[in-house]
This record gives structure tokens, sequence and C-alpha cells, in this order.
């Protein structure tokens, strides 16, 4: 008898426990769909078939996929998902990949490509390896003997197996599912990687939206009409945004930057009007490297008048709290400046080759009154055969 009331007990607690792990694991489930917004077509072309449990059907621009959905593009099929704007991912050809019922983008075989925003998690996984990233540029690819996963700008976390402890993966590195090894990417592997930055592209709206936030980081953009990224595709990748703080009203710059390749020079320019150095003492900004992830050793500021460069400035050694740095212009005649670019290059930046750097609180200090002359009417000062680089120093 007591034997049967132990039996009856221990068969109560298990389907209690059962009922219990069920509901928890519905609630997480739903929670994940819930919090996970939804993956929209951007564009495909060739052989991309949606398979649900509706059926097989060709995919259709603005088409919404839904969890459990898979998606498989035949040889020469390609296609674009964006996540409510924001992130967006590409599916070579030859891929399948499934969008599982928490979430995460199952990559079954082929390649995947993607790039992520700051505000947004998101989980890929292939065989072999679970990827948790937030703002960072990807590359995956599967097939039946290994996958792999590299990160060309930002970072992963990487966990294999159920319960394999996590590997942080940055900039530029890359792990495989036959090896618990982080490694560098190389040279090749970067020329197949570099894809990705083609997802990076803004629309008419958010650069005018970029100029409207630039006005608000510091007063030398009162002079500034213009304002991109330069790069060679080939050969490097650069990226500008400006970002303002909710909870401080602050803007801020945030430039990304990729310089794998030996040689390599990216960078932002600034085109100027009726700024001319002859009134100012000089350019103050704050400067920092980000919470998380790589940045540059150095940087370099130069400002440019038609005859060439008028003065280069260079940031060195990035605090992780806002520095201040003044850049004195010492001009005795009239210097008007049509263009200011902030440069990285392969030689300078350092080991992290690939990374990110923050600015705001741009401002020029006037000079005197009884020190600042009428630009128009003084003689420019010319051309330097090189300009020396000053070294910026923190404002104490």
């Amino acid at each position: 008898m007591q034997a049967l009331k132990r039996i009856l007990i221990l068969t109560a607690v298990f389907l209690l426990f059962a009922i219990v792990f069920r509901l928890s694991f519905l609630y997480l489930s739903q929670t994940s769909m819930e919090s996970t917004p939804a993956l929209e077509v951007q564009s495909s072309f060739g052989d991309v078939l949606l398979i649900s449990s509706a059926g097989i059907h060709p995919l259709q621009h603005g088409e919404r996929i839904q969890m459990g959905d898979k998606i498989r593009t035949g040889k020469e099929g390609e296609i674009e998902l964006h996540q409510e704007g924001k992130s967006k991912f590409r599916i070579k050809q030859n891929s399948e990949i499934e969008l599982k019922r928490n979430g995460t983008l199952f990559l079954k075989h082929g390649a995947l490509l993607g790039v992520l925003k700051e505000d947004e998690i998101f989980k890929v996984e292939a065989k072999g390896w679970q990827a948790k990233m937030q703002n960072a540029s990807f590359y995956a690819e599967a097939d039946e003997k290994k996958s792999t996963i590299g990160i060309l700008n930002g970072e992963a976390q990487i966990k294999k197996g159920l319960w394999g402890a996590g590997t942080a993966l940055g900039s530029l590195q890359k792990v495989e599912s036959n090896s618990s090894i982080v490694k560098k990417i190389s040279r090749d592997e970067w020329n197949r990687m570099k894809e990705t930055y083609e997802l990076i592209q803004k629309s008419a709206a958010s650069e005018a939206l970029q100029m409207d936030l630039s006005k608000q980081a510091g007063d030398m953009f009162n002079f500034v009409f213009d304002h991109g990224t330069f790069y060679t595709p080939k050969m490097g990748f650069a990226d500008r945004e400006f970002i303002k703080d909710a909870s401080t009203g602050d803007v801020r710059l945030e430039i990304s930057y990729d310089v794998f390749p030996v040689g390599c020079y990216v960078g932002m320019y600034l085109k100027t009007r009726d700024l001319d150095l002859l009134n100012y003492e000089s350019l103050h900004l704050k400067a920092k490297r980000p919470d998380e992830g790589t940045f540059p050793q150095q940087i370099r500021i130069e400002m440019k008048s038609k005859t060439g460069i008028a003065r280069v400035f260079v940031i060195k050694n990035f605090s992780g709290k806002w520095s201040e740095f003044e850049f004195p212009f010492s001009a005795q005649k009239s210097i008007p400046i049509n263009e200011i670019t902030i440069m990285m290059t392969h030689e300078k930046v350092g080991s992290d080759k690939s990374g990110k750097f923050l600015l705001r609180d741009f401002s020029l200090k006037p000079k005197e009154k009884s020190e600042s002359k009428i630009s128009a009417v003084v003689q420019e000062e010319p051309p330097t055969k090189k300009v020396a680089e000053v070294v910026a120093k923190p404002v104490v």
C-alpha cells in the first residue's frame, strides 16, 4: 500500500512538472514570437520559393515571412529581406533558411548575410553553432561538411551545442562548426564577405534626417551643406550616422570603418561654405570609443581649401569616456575651407582594422573682435608643400 501511494505521489509530481515545463515553453515561445519583428521581402530575382504550411509558391515583393516558414533559392535565385526597414538580410543562391518559431533564423545550407541595427537583437543558427548579435554585420555559410559565421563589423555571442559555453566573436573574426578556435578572416574570405556592406543603404528620407540631426551636433555644422562617406568597395568600407540620445537630447556622430586590405583608406567628408579659419582660434570636439567592440588607435582630420590641405589634426588613444579635444588654427591670413575629412587608414588605425568611434559637440571658438578680420579683404594664406600633423591633446 505504501509503495502504491509513493508511486502515485511521484506520478503526480512528474505530471505537475511536465505541465509547468510545457506552459513555460509556450510562454517563452510566444514572447519570442511577439518580440521578433516580422521579416518582409524587399527584393528577389530568379528561383525563390516559400515553403509553408499552406504549400509552396514563389515569393513576391512585400510578402511577409511567418514563423515556421522556409525559403529556398535556386541556382540563379537571390532574395533580400528587411525587418521593419531596419535590419536587412540577403540569402544567396542554392540556399535554404527557416524562420524558426522562437524567432531564430536557421541556415540549413548555402549563404546568408545581414546587417543588424543597434536596437535589435537577432539570433542566427546553423548546424554546430548559434549566434546572438546586435549592431553587427555578418556573413554565414553552411554545407554538408561544416558551417561558418564571420563578423565584418560589430560583435556576436556564439554558443555551440545546447550546454556549450558562449564565445565572443569580434570584428574580422570567424568561427567554424568543426572547431572551437576563433580565427581571423583571410583576405579571400573578406573579399567574399564584403558583399554584406551592400545592404547598408540609406534612403533619401533617411539622408534628409541625417542632415537635420547634424545641425544639432555643434555650431561647426552651420557651415556644412553636405556630408557622406568615401571608400572603394573593393578595398574597404565606411558608414556614418548621427544619433540623438533620447534621454539627454545630445546628438552624436558614429563612424564605422573597415580598412582590412593593405593600403586601404576610408572616411567621412563634410562639404563646407563660408568657413574661414582666420575668423576662429580653434575647433573643439568631444570623442570616445564605443562601450563595446573595436575602435581605432588613430584618426586623421584634414581641413582643405581650394589650394590643398590647409590643416591636419590627429586624435590618438580614444578613451572610454567623452574627452574634449582642441585643434588650434593659428591662421594669420584668410583660409577659406571648402571640405573637412575624417579619415582612417590601414596603416594607422592599429590592430583593429574594423571598428567604430564616436564624436560630438563640434564647436568653433571665435577670435577676439580685435583679432578677427573680414576674410573678403584679406589676402589668402598660400598653400604649403606639406602640412604638419598636429596631435590633439584632451582639454583639461
